[in-house]
């Protein structure tokens, strides 16, 4: 039995395993941090994130899987006059190998990219669909079997990200004016921890997730975020795959809430599905 993998966890597909994965996920919230500060704004009310993704990944071997993910994102805002943004965000490449195993315990390493594949607005927060910035990431992932099925998951990496074009020739990031159209989107940490249980046809994990910013600068009072901001947030959620009666196809739920952040809206509830499908590409005897 395979269940489809992701560039966080501690599965791998098998060699010659190609699994598509069509996901969709919806989030909304109504309050934000400006800074430390949670509020809302009646401008907006509450803003709802829809997005649809493609997924496909590959086991080149059975310790080298690669990736690609395209993602479609349309928001939308149920207060005030400004109009929600929508389209295709960024191509996200990575390739995960598992380079040490030990008893129970396995080490993953992690690369991937991303690169924008339309012209956005990346200067519009909240309502840009993404930041139009160009990444690399680096991750390391710890996988340890325990007793009864149980399994615990940790990892942590590192996302540079390159600058952003923006339509004005200067800016006020809240500590200086820049005279530039490019703008600096700070890099980011990311951590998280999963413990899940792994039975039959059944895999469900609790997780913890944290993305922190290593600079940037705070939202203005009353004003609009940049890209230049510092945005953290650390969220908790759920998810459970259940791989069906047919063969090779799986259906995954999922929920999320951010408990903490800066710089970001508050989500109060993100949910979604996907359906993933294996295909098996290996030579019959």
């Amino acid at each position: 039995m395979s269940f489809a993998q992701t560039t966080q966890d501690g599965l791998m597909m098998s060699k010659n395993e190609l699994c598509l994965v069509l996901n969709y996920d919806k989030e909304s919230w109504n309050q934000y941090w400006e800074g430390e500060r949670l509020r809302n704004n009646l401008n907006i009310g509450t803003l709802s994130t829809q997005m649809a993704s493609f997924m496909a990944a590959y086991g080149v071997t059975e310790k080298l899987n690669v990736f690609a993910v395209l993602p479609y994102i349309k928001n939308e805002a149920s207060a005030g006059t400004m109009t929600g943004l929508q389209g295709v965000q960024d191509l996200n490449v990575a390739a995960k190998y598992n380079f040490f195993s030990y008893g129970k315990m396995q080490l993953f390493g992690v690369i991937g990219a991303s690169v924008p594949v339309t012209n956005y607005v990346p200067d519009f927060l909240p309502f840009s669909i993404g930041l139009h910035s160009k990444t690399a990431s680096a991750r390391l992932i710890v996988h340890q079997l325990l007793p009864y099925g149980i399994h615990i998951t940790a990892q942590g990496g590192y996302i540079a990200r390159s600058k952003t074009k923006v339509d004005r020739t200067n800016y006020y990031t809240g500590n200086e004016i820049e005279y530039s159209h490019e703008m600096a989107v700070p890099d980011q940490v990311s951590t998280s921890l999963r413990i899940g249980m792994n039975k039959k046809a059944v895999l469900a994990e609790a997780f913890i997730d944290n993305i922190t910013a290593t600079s940037g600068t705070d939202i203005r009072r009353y004003d609009m975020p940049l890209p230049a901001n510092k945005m953290d947030w650390t969220r908790v959620g759920v998810f459970v795959t259940w791989h069906t009666p047919i063969e090779n196809f799986s259906v995954n739920g999922h929920f999320s809430h951010v408990i903490a952040g800066r710089n970001v809206g508050k989500v109060e509830a993100s949910y979604g599905a996907q359906l993933q499908y294996i295909l098996n590409f290996k030579k019959k005897k």
